[in-house]
């Protein structure tokens, strides 16, 4: 029995759009936790404790810079995908092709 697969791009293009704003989102919170951590850090005053915090906060926004080029990876494979699909509808059905 044939399998009929519905894509239609332009939903993908518009996922690509919110997870590229995710990924800016997540990547500036990132820098914020760094930020803070650092002036945090700063004003512990125990050497001890200024190592501890900035390692955390480091390391907090190591893996937020991490999952922001993962959901930015997202984002540009929903978009090529997009783009995929528009090309082989258009080449397979003429004008007709629009993947909705």
């Amino acid at each position: 029995m044939p399998v009929t697969i519905d894509v239609q791009p332009p939903l993908l293009s518009s996922g690509a759009q919110r997870q590229q704003l995710a990924a800016q989102r997540v990547a500036q919170i990132a820098s914020s936790l760094a930020a803070a951590g650092q002036g945090a850090a700063a004003a512990a005053g125990d050497p001890g404790l200024v190592g501890t915090l900035g390692s955390v906060s480091n390391d907090g926004a190591g893996s937020l810079r991490g999952l922001s080029a993962t959901v930015g990876g997202l984002a540009t494979n929903l978009e090529a995908a997009s783009q995929a699909y528009l090309t082989a509808d258009t080449s397979s059905m003429g004008s007709r092709g629009t993947g909705g």
